[in-house]
């Protein structure tokens, strides 16, 4: 844990935004991992998240290898249910998702909280 500690604190080096340090210390829950510890964002930046910042417009069901649509709720039509999800914004898509579990609260080693986390509400993420 010191070790984990002493990475974050070497890259909280500059000023920068509430966003950014909520995404630099984030991380630090996997290693907590206690399911009823978490980092939330500011409160204004969930405000936005929730009432003006766009939301990713599917919901999703991730198999061992990829991200299937499993419905479209974006006004573009071409993207049918089922179509697999590539990449997002020129990242893999298994990385985003891997990215998110990893910064999802967890109890422990274990990988299931996190990841039925981040798979029932994708969007939020």
């Amino acid at each position: 844990m010191d070790s984990v500690l002493l990475s974050i604190e070497q890259k909280l080096n500059n000023p920068m935004t509430a966003i950014e340090f909520f995404r630099k210390v984030k991380p630090l829950v996997k290693y907590i991992g206690n399911g009823h510890t978490d980092i939330m964002p500011s409160i204004d930046y969930h405000r936005s998240l929730i009432k003006e910042l766009p939301r990713f417009p599917f919901i999703v069901d991730k198999t061992k290898k990829e991200i299937k649509i499993l419905i479209n709720k974006s006004n573009n039509s071409d993207i049918q249910d089922g179509h697999v999800i590539v990449s997002i914004n020129n990242i893999s898509a298994n990385e985003v998702y891997q990215n998110l579990v990893d910064n999802t609260t967890r109890d422990g080693y274990s990988l299931t909280l996190p990841e039925i986390k981040v798979a029932t509400n994708y969007s939020g993420y």
